[in-house]
């Protein structure tokens, strides 16, 4: 005869497994986007930020300078080896990271059938994007 114990319930729908693959995602992104930008890093200290070693470190992070930031420009930019474009991508990868989280987080919820907690977790997904797309702006 199996007993269970009082005070141990059935794994809700999506349970652990989602909550662990939502940890995953966490990690194994903070880690590609760490990898990522040390790649650039390395490129723009051995090749400068264009390949050609001519502007400084201080005139990328320069306040007063102005950078494209779209996707396509830096997929492109990354194509060419550029390295400030290459560190672009892992900053973007970095942000992504959370923002999936919360996709994921969405959709544990939903599994769970937790309306109220789906609803404000979708509310804070939709900022999340309108702030990225510059949509909020």
């Amino acid at each position: 005869m199996i007993v269970e114990h009082p005070l141990e319930t059935p794994d809700p729908p999506g349970g652990p497994g989602l909550e662990i693959w939502i940890s995953y995602v966490l990690r194994i992104g903070v880690l590609i986007a760490a990898a990522v930008i040390l790649i650039g890093l390395v490129l723009l200290i051995i090749r400068g930020p264009s390949g050609g070693g001519s502007t400084s470190l201080h005139q990328i992070v320069d306040r007063e300078q102005q950078m494209t930031v779209r996707p396509s420009v830096i997929l492109h930019g990354v194509r060419a080896g550029n390295a400030v474009n290459i560190i672009q991508l892992g900053i973007f990868a970095l942000i992504l990271t959370p923002v999936t989280r919360v996709a994921m987080t969405i959709v544990l919820f939903a599994l769970q059938r937790e309306r109220v907690f789906t609803l404000v977790t979708l509310a804070v997904f939709l900022i999340l994007l309108f702030g990225l797309t510059g949509l909020g702006t």
